[in-house]
C-alpha cells in the first residue's frame, strides 16, 4: 500500500532471501531456552520457552532481509524505509521479536543487484516468513503490482487435418479464424490407441466423459477402470436408456450382491499365458518392488496347478495352497499338469525358497472384506462375455473406499482380465471380433506387460486402448518400452495443458511449440490425429451436449446388482490348530559360499478398512489370526553384517540378490522420491505426503533422525518414524481411512516396539472418532503409550520430549549451537541483554572465522 503512492521517479524495494536451514536449529534453540529444569532460562522472562516451542512448531528458515528506497531527497528515503519497517513490525505481538533497521553504506548497492548477503541473517519460522512476504489479499487494490497486460500474440491456432473430418466420434471442436470444425476420428483410427495428457482440472475426464457417452450411443461395448469413482459416476449420468440392461457397475462398496470375478481362471492357452505373466506384474506392484526369480517360478507353478485341477479355485484358494502344506498335498492329487507337479513333488523342496512373501502380499490384500467380496467369486463376470457381448463395464474403484494400494492392485486384475479375453480373440476369426474400447484413467498405476503387445498389434484384437494420466514421468523410468509404445503407436494423443513434458511432446507435432503446449487454457487442448503432420487446436467445452434422455443412475446400479451381482462368497476356512504361536520353521536358503543364513519370522496382523461403529473388538477380532511374513533382515542388522568381516559382506550382497535385504541407501533414495510421487496424487494422497515432508523436517530440526514409510519389523510400515532422545517414536498420519484401519495401524506400531505412538489427524472429529475406537480395542496399558494430536500440535509435543523436566536442584548443561554450557551462580540472574551481547559477539568470532558458516 505504502509502495502503490510513489510519484514518479521514486523506487523502494523489499529484498528477502531466505532458505531452509540445514543444521537442528530448533533442538538447539530449545535446550539453549530451558534451564535443565524444563523451566524457562531467564527467570524474569518464564513465557520464554513457550514462546520458543512456538518459535520452532513451525519449519525454520534461515533469512536475510534489505529495505531500501531511491529518491532525490536523503530525509525522504530515510523516512521511506523507516514506514516500510514500521509497517513490518504492526503485525509483531508486544514483548516478542520484532525487525531492528541496521544501516548499510552506499557501496552494498552492489550487492542488493546480486542478490549477494555479507551480512549474518535471522532464524524464522515458516508462519514470520509469510507474514514478512506474501501477496496482497485483494490486489486489485494495488494497481501497481499487478502484470501489464500481456502483448498481443499471432494466432496459434491450425485448421482441422483431413484424416479428422467425416467421422462418427467427436474429440471436440477446432476454432480457426474464426470457423468452428468438429474434429472427428474414425473407429479403425481409434482401434490404434489413443493417449490422453495434462494436468489435473484441465479437461481429461470430461472427455472422457463425452467420449463414453457417444460409445454408448453407437452400441459399442466399452470398460473404465476408474480409481477415484467421480469419472464412473459422471459416465453413468451421461449414458441413453437403452443401455441399461449392458451396464455392469463394478463396486466394492456394494456389500449386497457385489459384481466380481475369478482372477485365476483361463479357458485356453492364451488366457494361461497372459495370467503367467502378468498376475505376478500385479503383485510385485503391489508389494513395492521387485519379488525375485525363485518367487515368480513358486507363483507361475503354484497357478499353473490351479488352472489344471477340476477344483479350481480364487485368491483365496492361492493363500490357502501357498501356506498349508496338507491343503498343497490333498490339491496336488487332482493337478494334471505334469511340470507342475514335478515342481511341487520334487524341486520345491531343494530350492529353499519360501512362499511366504507371496501369500503375505495376498493375505495383505485379501484381508480387506470389500475387496474379498469382489476377488474370491467362483465364477463372477466372463470377460469374453462382456467385450464380445458389447457390455458397458465400469469399475469404481474409490481409494477413499479400500485404500489406494488396494484400488491399484485390484485395477490391474481388471486389465489383466481384459487383456486376456482380448489375447483369447486368437482363437476366432477375425471378422467376428467385436471393437471394444477400454478406457484407463491414471493408466501408470496398474498397467502390466501384456498391455505392450496390445499397443503394438492393435488391429489384431480389436480392443482400442484410451490411456490418461497427468505426467509422461509417471511411467516407470526403467520401463522404457512402454514411453516408447505411448509417443509411437497411439493414432491418436491430446495433450492438455503440461508443463515438464512439453518440451519432449514438442516434438512430434508439426505446427505448436512448446509454449503452445504449456499456455493452454482450461479444456484447451492441442490434438494429434494420424502422425506429426495431424496436428490441430481442440477445444471440450464447446457446444458439445449429448442427446438424451438419459439412464437413471440408481435404476442402473439395481439392475447390474440383479443380473451380475452375487452375494458374497463363503470362504472354506483351514481346520484351527493350536501351535502355541510358534510360527513354522522358514526353509534355509542356500548360498555360493554354503554358508548358513539366518532370518527370524516375523508375526504380523492384516490391516482391515472396514468402518468401526457398533462392534469394534468383533470386527478387528480377525487381525489376532496371525500370517507369517517373510525372512527380513533390518538396516541394523544389514550395516552389522557388511562391515563385521568379508565373509559376511558377501552374505549382505547374497542377500541383497535374493530380494531378502533392502540396502540402507535404496532406502533413503526412495523417501527422497516422495515429494515426486505426488504428481497426478488425488488430493488427500498429497495433503498426506506434505504432512509426511513436513513432520520430518521439523523433527530433524529438533534434532531427531526420521524416514519416511519405514518397514516395521513385523512387516508393516509407519508413516514417519522418529529415532533419538534414547527412544523410537512412531507416527501415523490420518487423511482419509476408516477408524478401524487407524487402530490396525496402532496396533502394528506398538507390537513393534514404538513408544511413544502418536496418531495425528487434521480434522478433530477424524482424531476423535479414532480415539473412540482405540479405546474399546487398546488395554489401558497400551493407550498410555498412544498420543491422539493435531497436526498442528505434533511439533510442541515433540519439542517437549527435546527438554523434558531433570531432578534435583542443580541446572543441567544445555546445547547451545553445538556446545553444551553449563551456567552456574548469579549469572543465571544476569541480564538477558548482557546475554545477548555475548551471544552476538560469539556469533561474530564465528562468522569471521568462516564466512559460510550458517548462524
Amino acid at each position: 500500500a505504502l509502495m502503490s503512492q510513489l510519484p514518479k521517479g521514486e523506487e523502494m524495494g523489499i529484498q528477502l532471501m531466505f532458505q531452509a536451514v540445514e543444521n537442528p536449529w530448533a533442538a538447539s534453540m530449545l535446550r539453549a531456552a530451558n534451564d535443565g529444569t524444563g523451566e524457562s532460562f531467564f527467570p524474569d522472562e518464564p513465557l520464554f520457552l513457550d514462546q520458543t516451542r512456538e518459535k520452532v512448531s513451525s519449519p525454520l528458515f534461515a533469512a536475510s532481509m534489505r529495505l531500501y528506497a531511491v529518491t532525490p531527497d536523503e530525509d525522504r528515503s530515510e523516512g521511506l524505509v523507516h514506514a516500510m519497517l514500521s509497517a513490518m513490525n504492526a503485525q509483531s505481538r508486544p514483548g516478542t521479536n520484532r525487525l531492528i533497521l541496521m544501516r548499510e553504506e552506499w557501496d552494498r548497492l552492489t550487492d542488493v543487484r546480486l542478490f549477494r548477503m555479507t551480512r549474518a541473517g535471522m532464524i524464522l519460522n515458516a508462519r514470520e516468513l509469510a507474514s514478512i512476504g506474501h501477496f496482497p489479499l485483494i490486489p486489485s487494490l494495488f494497481p501497481k503490482l499487478l502484470k501489464p497486460a500481456k502483448e498481443e500474440v499471432p494466432d496459434r491456432t491450425k485448421a482441422v487435418p483431413d484424416v479428422a473430418m467425416g467421422h462418427s466420434l467427436i474429440l471436440g471442436i477446432n476454432r480457426h479464424k474464426g470457423v468452428d470444425t468438429p474434429v472427428t476420428v474414425s473407429e479403425e483410427t481409434r482401434l490404434r490407441h489413443m493417449y490422453i495428457v495434462g494436468a489435473t482440472g484441465m479437461g481429461k475426464s470430461r472427455l472422457i466423459t463425452y467420449m463414453a457417452g457417444q460409445d454408448a450411443r453407437m452400441g459399442n461395448g466399452f470398460a473404465i477402470i476408474d480409481p477415484h469413482g467421480a469419472l464412473v459416476a459422471d459416465v453413468l449420468e451421461s449414458l441413453p436408456p437403452e443401455r441399461l440392461k449392458d451396464v455392469i457397475l463394478l463396486d466394492p462398496s456394494d456389500v449386497s450382491r457385489p459384481v466380481g470375478f475369478n482372477v485365476l481362471s483361463a479357458k485356453n492357452p492364451y488366457e494361461k499365458q497372459v495370467l503367467s505373466s502378468d498376475f505376478g506384474s500385479s503383485v510385485e506392484r503391489f508389494s513395492g518392488g521387485k519379488i525375485g526369480v525363485g518367487m515368480e517360478v513358486i507363483l507361475i507353478n503354484a497357478i499353473n496347478a490351479m488352472l489344471s485341477s477340476p477344483r479350481g479355485g480364487t485368491l483365496w484358494e492361492l493363500r490357502r495352497f501357498l501356506m498349508e502344506k496338507d491343503y498343497r498335498k490333498e490339491y496336488l492329487k487332482t493337478v494334471t499338469d505334469p511340470s507342475a507337479l514335478y515342481y511341487w513333488r520334487h524341486e520345491y523342496k531343494k530350492t529353499g525358497d519360501s512362499t511366504n512373501l507371496i501369500a503375505n502380499r495376498l493375505a495383505l490384500f485379501m484381508s480387506n472384506e470389500l475387496v474379498r467380496n469382489v476377488v474370491a467369486q467362483p465364477q463372477g463376470l466372463d470377460f469374453s462375455e462382456v467385450m464380445n457381448g458389447k457390455k458397458i463395464l465400469l469399475a469404481r474403484l474409490s481409494q477413499g473406499i479400500i485404500g489406494v494400494e488396494n484400488s491399484h492392485f485390484l485395477a490391474s486384475l481388471i486389465l489383466l482380465k481384459i487383456l486376456q479375453a482380448a489375447m483369447a480373440r486368437e482363437a476366432i476369426p477375425a471378422h467376428e471380433r467385436v471393437p471394444f474400447f477400454l478406457y484407463l484413467d491414471e493408466f501408470q498405476n496398474f498397467v502390466t506387460p501384456s498391455i505392450n503387445k496390445i499397443l503394438s498389434e492393435a488391429r489384431k484384437y480389436r480392443l482400442g486402448l484410451v490411456l490418461a494420466h497427468q505426467l509422461l514421468s509417471q511411467i516407470h523410468k526403467n520401463d522404457k518400452e512402454l514411453q516408447d509404445n505411448i509417443l509411437q503407436n497411439p493414432s491418436i494423443s491430446v495433450y492438455f495443458r503440461i508443463r515438464e513434458d512439453a518440451k519432449r511432446l514438442a516434438k512430434g507435432l508439426s505446427f505448436f511449440n512448446e509454449d503452445d503446449l504449456q499456455e493452454l487454457n482450461k479444456a484447451e487442448a492441442i490434438a494429434r490425429v494420424d502422425g506429426r503432420t495431424g496436428d490441430c487446436n481442440l477445444n471440450t467445452f464447446l457446444d458439445l451436449p449429448l442427446d438424451g434422455p438419459f439412464l437413471d443412475p440408481d435404476e442402473a446400479k439395481a439392475h447390474s446388482r440383479e443380473y451380475y451381482g452375487s452375494d458374497p462368497p463363503v470362504l472354506e476356512m483351514p481346520e484351527f490348530v493350536d501351535d502355541d504361536d510358534e510360527p513354522e520353521a522358514l526353509p534355509k536358503a542356500s548360498k555360493p559360499n554354503k554358508r548358513k543364513v539366518v532370518a527370524k519370522a516375523i508375526q504380523a496382523e492384516p490391516d482391515d478398512s472396514r468402518e468401526i461403529e457398533e462392534s469394534v473388538t468383533e470386527e478387528l477380532s480377525d487381525f489376532k489370526e496371525e500370517a507369517e511374513v517373510p525372512s527380513v533382515v533390518s538396516e541394523d542388522e544389514y550395516w552389522e553384517t557388511a562391515s563385521s568381516q568379508e565373509s559376511d559382506s558377501e552374505t549382505s550382497q547374497y542377500l541383497l540378490q535374493e530380494n531378502q535385504l533392502i540396502a540402507p541407501d535404496t532406502i533413503e533414495l526412495a523417501i527422497a522420491a516422495v515429494p515426486l510421487l505426488s504428481e497426478g496424487a488425488t488430493p488427500e494422497e498429497k495433503i498426506h505426503r506434505q504432512l509426511q515432508q513436513q513432520f520430518k523436517t521439523q523433527a530433524q530440526q529438533l534434532g531427531f533422525r526420521a524416514r519416511i514409510e519405514h518397514t516395521t519389523p513385523n512387516g508393516g510400515r509407519v508413516d514417519v518414524l522418529l529415532e533419538g532422545e534414547g527412544r523410537q517414536i512412531a507416527i501415523e498420519i490420518n487423511s482419509v481411512n476408516k477408524p478401524a484401519y487407524e487402530v490396525a495401524n496402532l496396533r502394528k506400531c506398538l507390537q513393534a516396539g514404538y513408544r511413544p505412538v502418536l496418531m495425528c489427524a487434521v480434522e478433530a472429529n477424524k482424531l476423535n472418532n479414532i480415539k473412540r475406537a482405540a479405546k474399546k480395542v487398546l488395554s489401558e496399558e497400551e493407550l498410555e503409550t498412544v498420543q491422539f494430536l493435531r497436526t498442528d500440535a505434533l511439533v510442541r509435543y515433540l519439542s517437549e520430549l527435546v527438554v523434558p523436566p531433570q531432578s534435583g536442584s542443580g541446572r543441567a548443561p544445555i546445547q547451545v549451537h553445538g556446545y553444551k554450557v553449563k551456567v552456574v551462580g548469579s549469572g543465571q540472574q544476569g541480564s538477558k541483554a548482557a546475554l545477548r551481547h555475548v551471544m552476538a559477539n560469539v556469533q561474530r568470532e564465528l562468522h569471521e572465522k568462516n564466512p559460510d558458516l550458517e548462524l
